[in-house]
């Protein structure tokens, strides 16, 4: 390839990776393209333009790296190359020099190699869901130290001296997993949320104990990091946070703090947020902990990247979808007597996925050089948008209704064999079973010999007689035996009713 797309980029990673195919020397190339690849990663693909380069972005890549197990060697190997690149974009002229890399690597050259080394702490988003699903009912005394556990994660880490110190009547929020917790440990003549004895304990033997029960609870599902002292229920919500998909720059706004420590916000320029933010966050945090449920979401591809890429790379690691929908539509065309079908996507590019959130990271640190996921804004800091069910289920309906300007179908509907039960899905006659006939209405239009393709259905009536409609493919669904009788109740009922 030749050295011709700087006059023409637009983004910074497509430039990058221009650049580096001049670069005479193999293993400096492939080190660039390892930096360069996980700077991708880092962006979930999302394409940035150099003024997006920010001090505040590479303080989000690092915290990034070190959290996927990066070496303090390796983030300053990437970052250099980086750097380098970024010099040779301001030399043409493409961006003026902004100081961002040269902060980063002066805070990174004097860091601490050992503070920055990822430790246990980084895989304990699963050992914590797990302690969440354990049943201690059984054992009160390990059931108040998973409680205790579980009320610092969902609200922000609270230490061990606001634990023993939480009033019942302190929370005054919205969030279910924190109800449950106070519903539960809240009593009429105690002043204090949590049975910890305070009025017979000094603050200090207060704040031992709490400690201890934390270990207690962590010890059960494997944690054992009685090193980490009074800083670890931030810690531990710092790095379930950043699972969830929380910037660190805000972790380190909720916290308020910044531990050299903690790679999750050893380099975070700290955000201001104001209370409702933080609760916010908090929410969102305490809800993919306490449930980690799936939900939609949505993908874009690079360019010149199919579905079978997507779906070979994914395969390739192991990574499934527990649903997916990459609508395609049929294109018909009659030629004399010979029927031509052939499917294309309805949005090329764009795939509808259901994932949790915690498994974004690594489907998008792997993908994240040829595909992109949707966020709540252009922020690469804003969370992925999740996409309600409902409109899940309102675009199906909506690729298959009737458009009179096209002669496209959704892919499969020409399937339908003589007495399918069908569901009408668009006109007047939405929602009525009906039993699938056969094709008709072969119609010549201009110059060339094509048909417009229409189905005749027995539309099943109420009163026990029947009447025949013809309606195009794409206002009709197949259905089951005990789907077409659960319609057809339906509709009595409703008929009942209005009578």
């Amino acid at each position: 390839m030749t050295d011709t797309l700087p006059t023409n980029a637009i983004f910074a990673i497509d430039w990058f990776r221009v650049k580096i195919d001049n670069t005479p020397n193999e293993a400096v190339r492939k080190s660039q393209q390892q930096a360069i690849d996980s700077f991708s990663r880092f962006l979930s693909g999302v394409p940035v333009r150099f003024e997006d380069i920010t001090e505040g972005l590479l303080n989000e890549w690092l915290s990034w790296l070190f959290c996927h197990g990066y070496s303090h060697g390796t983030a300053l190997t990437y970052t250099l190359r980086l750097s380098a690149l970024y010099g040779k974009a301001i030399k043409e002229g493409l961006i003026i020099d902004n100081g961002c890399f040269a902060s980063v690597k002066s805070t990174l050259k004097s860091a601490s190699k050992a503070s920055l080394e990822v430790n246990s702490l980084s895989k304990c988003f699963n050992i914590l869901r797990q302690l969440v699903l354990t049943d201690y009912s059984k054992n009160q005394g390990l059931q108040l130290a998973k409680d205790l556990v579980l009320f610092s994660l969902y609200n922000g880490g609270l230490s061990y001296d606001q634990l023993a110190k939480y009033k019942k009547d302190d929370y005054n929020g919205h969030d279910e997993a924190v109800k449950t917790i106070v519903e539960k440990y809240s009593k009429p003549k105690n002043k204090y949320l949590f049975p910890l004895h305070q009025s017979e304990r000094t603050p200090n033997q207060l704040k031992k104990s709490v400690s201890s029960l934390f270990s207690d609870a962590l010890n059960t599902v494997g944690i054992r990091l009685s090193s980490y002292g009074d800083n670890l229920p931030t810690d531990l919500w710092a790095l379930t946070a950043l699972r969830c998909g929380i910037p660190s720059a805000d972790i380190a706004g909720c916290i308020g703090i910044v531990n050299n420590v903690n790679p999750v916000y050893s380099f975070a320029k700290s955000n201001e947020l104001s209370a409702e933010q933080k609760e916010k966050i908090y929410n969102h945090v305490s809800r993919i902990l306490s449930k980690n449920p799936e939900d939609w979401y949505a993908m874009q591809f690079r360019p010149h990247v199919n579905y079978e890429r997507i779906k070979d790379r994914l395969k390739s690691v192991g990574i499934i979808f527990s649903k997916s929908f990459y609508p395609m539509e049929e294109i018909v065309r009659r030629i004399d007597k010979k029927l031509i079908r052939e499917s294309r996507p309805v949005i090329p590019g764009l795939l509808f996925f259901k994932k949790r959130a915690t498994e974004l990271p690594e489907l998008f640190f792997y993908i994240g050089d040829i595909a992109w996921g949707y966020r709540c804004s252009r922020s690469i800091h804003s969370p992925y948008a999740i996409i309600p069910q409902k409109s899940i289920d309102e675009y199906e309906r909506a690729v298959g209704k009737f458009v009179d300007s096209m002669d496209a179908y959704p892919e499969g509907t020409f399937l339908f064999e003589e007495g399918d039960k069908v569901e009408i899905t668009g006109g007047e006659f939405c929602g009525h079973p009906a039993i699938f006939e056969k094709e008709v209405n072969q119609i010549e239009k201009g110059t060339y010999k094509t048909t417009k393709i229409t189905y005749r259905l027995k539309l099943e009536s109420i009163q026990n007689c029947s009447w025949v409609v013809e309606l195009d493919p794409r206002q009709m669904t197949k259905i089951t035996d005990e789907q077409f009788e659960n319609l057809r109740k339906k509709l009595i009922t409703e008929t009942n009713s209005n009578d």
